[in-house]
């Protein structure tokens, strides 16, 4: 089967996102099409994102050139990664556009909505509570949850913002298993004992922390880890090295 490309580290494994698998023996079957990569399964996320701009251009057919052009890639990149979910185009013709977006929504994106819980509801919180762009693609922030008693109650865009006290309860309740997490770095222990005791399975952490504090739970926990200030370092990093080139 497709594994992840995972490095060890300690009990837990990290890849080259900073997603941490607690399991690397972490697989993607599609149906019965073959076992496809999981930088492919990536790939498709962006694919996607480029053929709902076709789709507003009125662009009913592409071909792996204006794909890979639009995007900076090979072309036999492109033909490959469509390879792997059935996709062909037609010599002359190219792709169907509406076809081939179809088909990797139906491999990459949840088949109906998937409920997120959302811990944290500082500035960073606010702005994902706020982002038109989970629902489009089969999300919604069902609940959100705080400790500062002066938002508990509040609402953003009609999500009331519940105690960290009622968490477990909660998410129980609407039987959500993805939970994202935008609380400052001292709160982070708090947040995973919370965690620890709750059917959540995943995590999109946005805390500036690796969370090595997830080692107690069970093998098959996923964590993504977003973070932003590390992000724009590594900007910072490239255009140093860009300078540095065009000075030799």
């Amino acid at each position: 089967m497709a594994l992840r490309s995972l490095r060890l580290c300690g009990k837990k494994n990290i890849d080259k996102r900073g997603t941490c698998y607690y399991n690397h023996k972490v697989k993607r079957r599609i149906s019965n099409k073959p076992e496809v990569p999981d930088e492919v399964i990536n790939r498709l996320y962006i694919y996607a994102r480029c053929l709902e701009d076709f789709c507003e251009e009125k662009k009913e057919s592409f071909s792996s050139e204006d794909i890979a052009s639009r995007l900076n890639i090979k072309p036999t990149l492109v033909r490959k990664d469509f390879s792997y979910i059935g996709t062909m185009g037609k010599r002359g013709v190219g792709y169907n556009t509406i076809e081939v977006l179809k088909e990797i929504k139906q491999i990459a994106f949840p088949s109906k909505e998937t409920k997120v819980a959302l811990i944290g509801v500082g500035k960073l919180g606010s702005a994902l509570l706020n982002f038109y762009g989970f629902k489009s693609q089969g999300f919604k922030i069902a609940l959100a949850f705080d400790k500062d008693r002066r938002k508990i109650g509040s609402e953003i865009r009609g999500i009331k913002i519940d105690d960290m006290d009622n968490f477990k309860e909660k998410i129980k309740k609407e039987g959500i298993k993805i939970a994202i997490i935008a609380v400052p770095p001292e709160e982070i222990i708090n947040v995973i004992n919370k965690i620890k005791n709750s059917p959540i399975e995943a995590v999109l952490n946005f805390t500036p922390s690796y969370l090595s504090s997830f080692n107690d739970f069970s093998d098959d926990f996923i964590i993504r880890n977003i973070d932003l200030s590390s992000e724009l370092a590594r900007l910072s990093y490239y255009l140093s090295e860009k300078e540095n080139t065009s000075k030799k």
